[in-house]
């Protein structure tokens, strides 16, 4: 069995200043020690006897640029413990509980631990943020080094201007039992898809007492760039603290074979508007949420599935199922292709960000929706995914109404997914044959169009005779008729074609129609 160190880099702050220690249930006994604001200051990996534990790394920090300023290493001196005014629980102050999981402050031998909230302002710069640790061996009965470290992070931007938000993640291994170099060449391991060295598609490796234990960045983390080089003057840490302003990480990156070096990570900017939040949380990408006290989510639901064959998998807990009918993977840069890529299925309830509507798209439920990921090696696929909706009014009684609808991103329009079947008794609405990768689904109700081309075909002193053109999914018509063209307009009659003769005429008087579709609904 491949034994891997997982280290998702992504987490942000937390009351006062005390040390956090930690570990995890199982006879492996990993460690991590990390101070109120996220600095990790003790990185232990527990193995199973009669291996020794391996300490990986002495300090971890995060770095925010805000509004292009200068880096902001936040810690006790700028940013201040949440004082619980607002008075709890405001939205941006805590974490939704997710399946498996119970974000709460508890003590500090668990293996879940929502740590503190801070609050930092400067200016027209006012957010509100928290983090919490996840540390867990997925296996007692695992050999060499085998941990999972999930930093879990929300901010919420607290001001009434824009703010725009790029993150680092740092990193600095302990400096006498080895050093991390850059590692994109020769292992079966390595999925260098772009063949170019520094960017997010990449992975490093750590050597540690003569072992090795793998670092995963790009395989469908939302990293724009990331850097590893030796621990000396100029260091990393010193650029981000003391650098130019919206300080960038280097595109290349080259080997590091010395005792002591140092990574960082930069990840996609984004801009939060007031009360919007950004939730990294899951391992492919992070989750931007409208926090407002008025609509914020009341739930989260998520699960991870490693997808190797054809067929389908449920995504427990999430009301997503995707079956796939054709599966392909990408191959690395060095030739060696993939066999298998995880897809990610999160259920959000409530606070949906809203994007505008598309055409033809009358409303979408803005009491769930889901979003999809997947990790970067996979390729091309043909899936059917399935949704269940919630056994909400709304939705039940205009099922005729509803289809799926999905947009790429989080400033992207709705687009209808017009492949699609629809179980009303199971209230179940699939999208076939999908091949998009990453996207934002959604329940949308959908009226029937407006039919067009209305026009008289002949008309005699008895008859009027109409016409226009059919609209999909229409069973019914509605006629109407008046003798004004700007009002008076009454309901004659109901057709389910696109034509009618309306017999109820009078020689010399004028008469004027329009033409609704609808559903037997």
């Amino acid at each position: 069995m491949k034994k891997y160190l997982y280290i998702t880099a992504i987490s942000i702050i937390a009351s006062l200043c005390s040390a956090v220690v930690l570990t995890t249930n199982n006879v492996t006994g990993s460690q991590m020690t990390f101070d109120d604001f996220g600095v990790v200051s003790s990185y232990i990996v527990g193995t199973k006897p009669p291996y020794t534990a391996t300490e990986f790394l002495n300090y971890s920090s995060t770095f925010f640029v805000l509004n292009g300023s200068i880096p902001l290493e936040v810690n006790s001196t700028n940013a201040t413990i949440w004082d619980n005014d607002p008075a709890e629980p405001y939205p941006g102050a805590f974490f939704m509980p997710g399946i498996y999981e119970n974000w709460t402050y508890v003590n500090a031998g668990s293996t879940n631990v929502w740590s503190n909230v801070v609050k930092y302002q400067s200016g027209d710069i006012n957010f509100i943020g928290g983090i919490g640790y996840k540390l867990m061996d997925p296996s007692p009965t695992l050999g060499n080094g085998y941990v999972e470290w999930m930093p879990v992070c929300q901010l919420t931007n607290m001001s009434s201007t824009d703010l725009t938000l790029k993150m680092f993640r740092y990193f600095r291994p302990v400096t006498t039992s080895g050093g991390i170099f850059y590692s994109n060449h020769g292992t079966v391991f390595d999925y260098d898809y772009d063949n170019t060295d520094g960017t997010s598609d990449d992975f490093a490796r750590s050597f540690k007492n003569g072992g090795s234990i793998n670092m995963f960045f790009g395989i469908g983390f939302p990293i724009d760039h990331y850097r590893i080089q030796n621990y000396n003057d100029p260091t990393i840490y010193n650029s981000l603290t003391n650098g130019v302003d919206d300080y960038s990480l280097t595109d290349k990156t080259d080997q590091v074979y010395a005792n002591s070096s140092e990574l960082a990570a930069q990840y996609k900017e984004y801009t939060l508007k007031q009360n919007q939040s950004l939730l990294y949380w899951i391992l492919p990408k992070p989750i931007l949420i409208n926090n407002s006290a008025q609509n914020h989510p009341a739930d989260f639901a998520y699960l991870t599935k490693e997808q190797s064959s054809l067929g389908n998998y449920d995504f427990t807990g999430t009301d997503v199922a995707a079956n796939y009918t054709t599966l392909t993977f990408k191959t690395s840069g060095g030739g060696t292709p993939a066999t298998s890529c995880k897809g990610t299925a999160v259920e959000i309830i409530g606070g949906m960000v809203e994007s505008g509507l598309g055409n033809g798209i009358s409303s979408v439920y803005t009491a769930k929706y889901w979003e999809l990921f997947y990790d970067t090696r996979r390729n091309t696929s043909t899936e059917n995914i399935t949704f269940t909706y919630p056994d909400d009014a709304a939705l039940t009684e205009n099922s005729d109404y509803l289809r799926l609808v999905y947009r790429s991103d989080y400033d992207q329009n709705w687009t209808l997914w017009n492949d699609y079947s629809h179980d009303t008794g199971n209230r179940k609405l699939t999208a076939n044959g999908f091949t998009g990768g990453d996207a934002h689904w959604a329940v949308a109700i959908v009226p029937v169009s407006t039919p067009a081309n209305v026009m008289v075909v002949t008309a005699t002193s008895s008859e009027v005779n109409l016409s226009w053109g059919a609209v999909s999914g229409a069973t019914i018509y509605y006629i109407y008729r008046s003798s004004n063209p700007y009002s008076g307009f009454s309901q004659i009659t109901t057709s389910d074609t696109n034509s009618y003769q309306d017999t109820d005429v009078l020689a010399g008087n004028k008469y004027f129609y329009y033409i609704t579709a609808d559903n037997a609904k």
